[in-house]
């Protein structure tokens, strides 16, 4: 990775997924060499923490369009705090399967206003107050990703419904919402 990224100032999209041995030292390098970055993924690279994730931010802030970290099991809150401090321009975001993020990332994420795409598949301790603060505040969202997230209740699904009214894509296998709800949220979006 050293390598290729040191001799990579003007790359703009970086996918780095299912990497074991990343660690945040090669975040940071990422970040110092590769500027000009607007898209990164780190999926499933477990050695990534919080430390990590917030040096990368802070070198690529404005940039930053598109941040990927789909279970990356050590990142928390803190990482979701830093990123909404720092990438005003953050449209799309993956924290699917970081379980320990509560309602409060959603928080975070609630200031957010160009996010048009956020998956929170299996972040099993958001709940209803979690995604009514991101539904009322982020009501440009067209793909919002919802699997798994099993302490959600039909309130969710009706703000979004009334919140979210270019919502184009949603995800709620794995939910336990009501036929009611899912009918009013159908009627909703008509």
């Amino acid at each position: 990775l050293v390598s290729i990224v040191s001799q990579a100032a003007l790359l703009q999209n970086l996918y780095i997924r299912r990497n074991p041995e990343l660690t945040d030292n090669g975040l940071k390098w990422v970040g110092a060499k590769c500027p000009r970055l607007k898209e990164i993924s780190v999926c499933e690279c477990p050695q990534i923490t919080n430390h990590g994730i917030e040096f990368l931010v802070e070198r690529l802030n404005v940039n930053l369009n598109y941040l990927s970290m789909a279970k990356c099991f050590l990142v928390t809150d803190r990482a979701i705090k830093y990123i909404v401090l720092h990438c005003p321009k953050l449209r799309y975001l993956n924290i699917r399967g970081l379980n320990q993020l509560s309602d409060k990332s959603m928080e975070y994420l609630s200031r957010c206003r160009r996010l048009r795409s956020l998956d929170i598949s299996k972040c099993y301790l958001i709940t209803d107050a979690g995604i009514i603060t991101v539904a009322l505040q982020c009501g440009a969202l067209r793909r919002l990703s919802l699997r798994g997230c099993s302490k959600l209740t039909d309130i969710s699904l009706l703000t979004l419904a009334n919140c979210c009214p270019l919502l184009q894509h949603l995800n709620i296998q794995e939910c336990c919402f009501s036929v009611d709800a899912y009918k009013k949220f159908i009627y909703a979006c008509h």
